[in-house]
């Protein structure tokens, strides 16, 4: 499991004594092209104005949608297989992270919110 957001990230390590040492940042970014072909889900429009329409979802599955922030702006439980609507419209526009989680796995895209 990687980062929900891209960004710069590093790790701090204190030891018993209270010094602390910090790592050069790395940067960790992805423009979701190999997720998007593996995804087993299909999400429109691409952007989305008022409502997300995610297909081929499984029964039980729970949609998450996350800001850039990584924050959870937005949960869908999936009681029927098929088609989950989630509604955008009070969103600020900008890029998203929608993950389905499907039992103990998960898969994520970048939506589009205008």
């Amino acid at each position: 499991m990687g980062p929900l957001v891209n960004g710069n990230y590093s790790v701090v390590i204190t030891d018993a004594n209270g010094c602390m040492s910090e790592s050069l940042p790395v940067y960790f970014g992805t423009v979701g092209l190999v997720d998007a072909a593996a995804a087993t889900f299909r999400i429109y429009p691409q952007p989305a104005d008022d409502e997300l329409t995610i297909t081929d979802v499984k029964a039980g599955s729970t949609l998450r949608l996350f800001d850039a922030a990584g924050r959870v702006v937005s949960v869908v439980n999936a009681n029927n297989a098929g088609l989950v609507r989630m509604d955008v419209r009070t969103l600020t526009p900008g890029s998203y992270l929608l993950e389905v989680r499907e039992g103990h796995s998960s898969q994520r895209l970048t939506v589009l919110v205008r």
